[in-house]
């Protein structure tokens, strides 16, 4: 009796790593068509940066959105459907991983106000507005509090 329990244990088991398999190999696929879309889409565009919004693309954008997330998972030690082969494969098509570099510098250029007094990041050569901007955010919100509770300096 137990022996045809545990033979049908073992039949659920390959039965669902069978599933598994399958399953993989279905999405394996689906990845690598989505890869040969991405390199038509860089060959028209000249990158493999594919926009959400753009109406023609939306399905290889979103692709494209969630490797960049996959990936970052697999930095941070996570469960991650990305693997060194496919980070290989993105990498020979010119793949980016990040596209802050461009946009870090548009942000923050038009936040921040330097002044004189900054201090300079030895680094870049750049002056570092935020410690000083929040100080004198603290100090105005301290102020207009004194002056509603009617106290001067």
């Amino acid at each position: 009796m137990s022996s045809e329990i545990a033979r049908e244990e073992d039949e659920e088991d390959s039965s669902s790593s069978e599933e598994e398999e399958v399953k993989e190999s279905k999405y394996s696929e689906i990845w690598n068509e989505r890869l040969e879309q991405l390199k038509e889409y860089k060959a028209q565009n000249g990158h493999c940066n594919v926009s959400t919004i753009d109406e023609g693309n939306k399905a290889l954008g979103g692709w494209v959105s969630k490797q960049r997330r996959q990936y970052k998972r697999m930095l941070e030690g996570l469960k991650s459907s990305m693997t060194e082969e496919k980070v290989k494969k993105l990498e020979n098509i010119g793949f980016e991983w990040s596209l802050r570099k461009n946009t870090t510098v548009k942000r923050h250029s038009k936040k921040r106000i330097v002044s004189k007094n900054t201090p300079v990041n030895r680094s870049s050569k750049k002056r570092v507005a935020s410690k000083n901007t929040a100080v004198k955010r603290r100090s105005k919100r301290l102020r207009s509090r004194k002056s509603k509770i009617g106290i001067k300096k």
